[in-house]
């Protein structure tokens, strides 16, 4: 059996539930990747920042968190059934 090829890979929609110093991470590499991305947190003030690319992690740069935004892979929330350009409010990401 052989490992899939990760340039066939299609983008998926991921959900990364903490923006802290795991979760950011994390979430701006799958986004980096081409995944479409909700990065959920309940700590309003990091979630207000992100969207003006105001990184919380020192090993993530502001820079990397906009580009992530610019090209709408990445979208930082506090409603845990947020998914950008969704027309219902259900669970199933």
């Amino acid at each position: 059996m052989t490992a899939p090829d990760p340039a066939s890979a299609r983008p998926r929609r991921t959900a990364i539930l903490g923006q802290g110093y795991v979760g950011l991470p994390l979430a701006i590499r799958a986004a980096d990747a081409g995944h479409r991305v909700v990065g959920f947190d309940t700590d309003g003030t990091r979630v207000k920042r992100l969207p003006a690319a105001q990184s919380p992690s020192p090993d993530i740069p502001d820079s990397q968190v906009a580009a992530a935004l610019t090209n709408g892979t990445y979208t930082p929330t506090a409603h845990a059934l947020t998914w950008p350009g969704s027309t219902s409010r259900s669970s199933r990401y």
